[in-house]
């Protein structure tokens, strides 16, 4: 496969509204192994004040993955809750129109690039496709050295990989 060209772009506070709209995407991809259910108005509910902790909080960071100039997705970047020396990958998603095309790897080396250092990874272990995904790429960019354990996070079931960026 050759290599996928995409940029991250940080999202500007005036196209938070383009990000809440994709985020529903996101949701509903991970509502069939999450079980969360849609709300009156049709869209699924989430945590006020998470999205606007990108803007608000320092060292939570917010881009649009882009692939030939389409928004192809988002990475929304932090420092692990307890562990600023940790980068956490709190929310990323490729639009279905760009998987398996290296577009998600590709966003991901180009976070790793930007945030260089030790990272986790979590994912909902009912989700085998998005395991599958994070399990093979972070293998490849780690050389085989990083740690899995499966715990508990937000109440759900999840796989957290960490490993040291070499990217």
């Amino acid at each position: 496969m050759s290599e996928v060209l995409v940029a991250l772009e940080e999202i500007d506070v005036a196209d938070k509204p383009v990000l809440e709209w994709l985020f529903q995407y996101y949701l509903y991809d991970m509502s069939e192994f999450a079980g969360w259910p849609v709300c009156d108005d049709g869209r699924f509910a989430y945590p006020d004040g998470l999205l606007s902790s990108y803007w608000d909080m320092p060292d939570h960071h917010h881009y649009f993955v882009v692939s030939a100039g389409e928004i192809a997705g988002f990475a929304l970047v932090r420092r692990k809750a307890n562990d600023d020396g940790i980068w956490d990958m709190g929310q990323f998603f490729i639009l279905r129109k760009f998987r398996g095309e290296g577009a998600g790897r590709a966003a991901f080396v180009a976070a790793l690039r930007r945030h260089q250092g030790r990272w986790q990874v979590r994912v909902l272990t009912k989700n085998r496709p998005a395991y599958g995904f994070w399990k093979a790429c972070i293998g490849d960019i780690s050389g085989g050295a990083y740690s899995e354990k499966v715990g508990k996070y937000d109440g759900h079931d999840m796989t957290f990989l960490t490993f040291q960026s070499m990217a």
